[in-house]
């Protein structure tokens, strides 16, 4: 059975790197692109990760959950070992995925609204 876990751990490992890494390297060269080609690039790279974004962190969450359900010490010494990391990479999910949320399903789409969140 601890192998089986392993392989789902491994595999989502995988999976999230892979699908989280496009999603990451987007919110990148999104910060990177200027001049009058800038509105375009954005709209590629939005439409690119559009499909996948919100999927890319659940393969994240059944990483923890393995390992807090099925290695609970494990699971204890990283976290407290990596506090750090693992607060900055929870504040990167919540801010990349509010601002592509509200950048792309704000209700008011004229005006300045749409600029605070680019």
């Amino acid at each position: 059975m601890i192998e089986l876990l392993i392989c789902f751990i491994g595999a989502s490992l995988l999976l999230y790197v892979l699908l989280g890494g496009s999603d990451y390297g987007a919110g990148i060269l999104e910060l990177l692109p200027a001049g009058r080609l800038r509105q375009a690039q954005t709209k590629v790279i939005n439409d690119a990760v559009g499909p996948v974004w919100e999927a890319n962190h659940m393969w994240l969450i059944l990483i923890v959950v393995i390992l807090f359900m099925g290695f609970p010490a494990i699971f204890t010494t990283l976290m407290i070992a990596l506090h750090g990391p693992m607060l900055a990479l929870l504040v990167g999910i919540v801010v990349r995925g509010t601002t592509f949320t509200f950048r792309h399903y704000d209700p008011i789409q004229t005006g300045q609204s749409q600029r605070v969140y680019t």
